[in-house]
């Protein structure tokens, strides 16, 4: 008798993903069931994007949760809101969640958020497509916008020019929204962007030039943010966070396997098309320490933080 190999649950839904079985496969919840409500605070774009996914799909509902989401205006108001118990849940990256962290804000990883591969890089340093800069060196004394000063753009833009024979002390920093960054860089009023899709698709399409992929300076391959709550909601709530870290998971490895369908998804939420085969976010399904401590170091190398610390300190119990 031939026993068969067990599929771990990440594999077992890659298959259904992509044979379009992936929603009919998930457990119905059994009989009547009263729906636990959970506030959550997301970006309109692709990286704050599985939360969006985890709703279509009706995988919160499945998980005996009732997700309201919102889109507050930027990601200090996100951070504001959960620590005020305005929201349960929130996505950010992890430089700004370290930096809380290093301040005493008692903010824990929920869930894995967006992940960078070079391979699959979603994020880029961008400059006019005439432009007279080829290199680092050439950003000396230049004017670079990114979505916000104390960011990972900066950061990865910072360690890019650093480890290529740049002067970061002659960078000059501008905070320009994202969707912004290609009207600053067609009228001249900076030389360079920081960007993300689906945005950088955009302004390469428009009248941009790729420089270079600028996050491979921190790692090529590392969690850029994650979901988040306060460690208080995290003791007092840890079916919650647990039943919140299998959604995200699950939300996770079917928008990996499933581009096309969830860019008509995403959409709906970013309000602007999203181009056939554009680069896409690609999200971590697990929150391992060695995935997150990049940032945390380069952060501390480039006196972002005081110091650096263990990446684990900030993963809530019950999330994985």
């Amino acid at each position: 008798m031939t026993t068969r190999p067990r599929l771990s649950r990440s594999s077992a839904l890659r298959s259904l993903a992509s044979a379009g079985l992936f929603v009919a496969a998930l457990p119905r919840a059994l009989g009547a069931q009263t729906l636990t409500p959970i506030r959550i605070a997301t970006f309109p774009t692709d990286s704050g994007g599985q939360v969006y996914y985890a709703a279509e799909l009706g995988l919160f509902k499945r998980a005996g949760l009732d997700a309201q989401i919102t889109s507050p205006s930027s990601g200090a108001a996100i951070a504001a809101a959960i620590a005020g118990g305005a929201y349960d849940f929130g996505t950010s990256n992890t430089f700004s969640l370290a930096l809380a962290h290093e301040r005493g804000v008692p903010f824990v990883f929920a869930a894995a958020g967006p992940r960078y591969t070079s391979k699959t890089s979603i994020q880029g340093l961008v400059v006019a497509r005439g432009s007279a800069i080829v290199n680092a060196k050439d950003l000396n004394g230049k004017v670079i916008a990114v979505d916000a000063l104390s960011s990972i753009s900066r950061l990865a833009t910072q360690a890019w020019c650093d480890q290529n024979g740049g002067d970061i002390k002659s960078l000059r920093f501008l905070e320009i929204p994202i969707a912004q960054m290609g009207a600053a860089l067609a009228s001249g009023r900076i030389d360079a962007a920081s960007s993300v899709e689906p945005f950088l698709s955009a302004v390469v399409a428009d009248n941009g030039r790729l420089l270079a992929n600028h996050f491979d300076a921190v790692s090529k391959d590392c969690l850029l943010g994650e979901w988040f709550t306060t460690a208080d909601y995290a003791r007092a709530q840890s079916d919650v966070i647990r039943r919140f870290n299998a959604v995200m998971r699950d939300a996770a490895v079917w928008a990996n396997a499933n581009h096309d369908a969830s860019a008509k998804m995403l959409e709906k939420y970013v309000k602007m098309a999203v181009a056939p085969g554009a680069p896409r976010t690609l999200y971590g399904e697990h929150l391992r320490p060695a995935e997150i401590q990049p940032l945390i170091d380069v952060a501390a190398r480039y006196g972002a933080l005081k110091t650096a610390f263990p990446a684990g300190v900030m993963i809530a119990a019950g999330a994985d």
